[in-house]
């Protein structure tokens, strides 16, 4: 288990701003790993917009991550995130799934899938994700690893102060309506398979 702090900004991309930043990041970042994850989102605003809780397989390795922090209508963004592994296996990943499942009110889930680029430097954590479901997205998010330094300056840099996306609750609704396959889409043998898909 491990817990962290987090302060980061997040936005919108387009396909073409991703595909040129991936190119930049790519010369100039030593350190880049590609990152295929899973995630099935326990979020429900109406009890506490300010806590979610995912089901998370990253590269084959399972986990249960909690977020906790305010994030409405903010540019930079602070998170405590606690990690706890799990075994990477079909049997416990269903048991997990439906132990949260029934902590929860009973609501359709966000199943999320996403192909990370990530790229690490001793400054900050550049993440260009493709997020695939009922619609291809594309998202950045830079996260401070040095916290001497200004997060909006760096972002500058990298020409991503304008395209941060503040967001609420009306957006992630909006947001899984339109990108986002839910539990309820899906039956329950496909989800196994997209488990087993991703376990791999």
């Amino acid at each position: 288990m491990k817990t962290i702090q987090e302060q980061e900004i997040w936005g919108v991309i387009t396909e073409d701003f991703y595909n040129n930043l991936l190119v930049k990041a790519k010369k100039e970042f030593k350190n880049h790993q590609i990152k295929k994850r899973l995630a099935i989102s326990y979020w429900n605003p109406k009890m506490n917009r300010n806590l979610e809780t995912r089901l998370r397989i990253t590269n084959g390795q399972s986990e249960i991550v909690q977020k906790t922090g305010a994030w409405e209508n903010q540019e930079v963004i602070n998170l405590k995130e606690i990690t706890i592994p799990i075994q990477n296996n079909i049997e416990t990943l269903i048991n997990s799934y439906e132990v949260l499942d029934n902590m929860h009110p009973k609501a359709p889930r966000p199943i999320i899938q996403f192909e990370n680029e990530i790229f690490i430097s001793d400054k900050v954590e550049l993440k260009l994700a493709k997020q695939i479901g009922k619609a291809t997205k594309y998202t950045f998010e830079l996260e401070l690893l040095d916290p001497k330094l200004d997060l909006l300056k760096i972002a500058e840099i990298y020409n991503l102060r304008d395209k941060i996306t503040k967001t609420d609750v009306n957006f992630w609704n909006k947001w899984n309506k339109e990108v986002t396959t839910m539990s309820d889409e899906i039956s329950k043998e496909e989800l196994g398979k997209l488990i087993k898909k991703y376990l791999k």
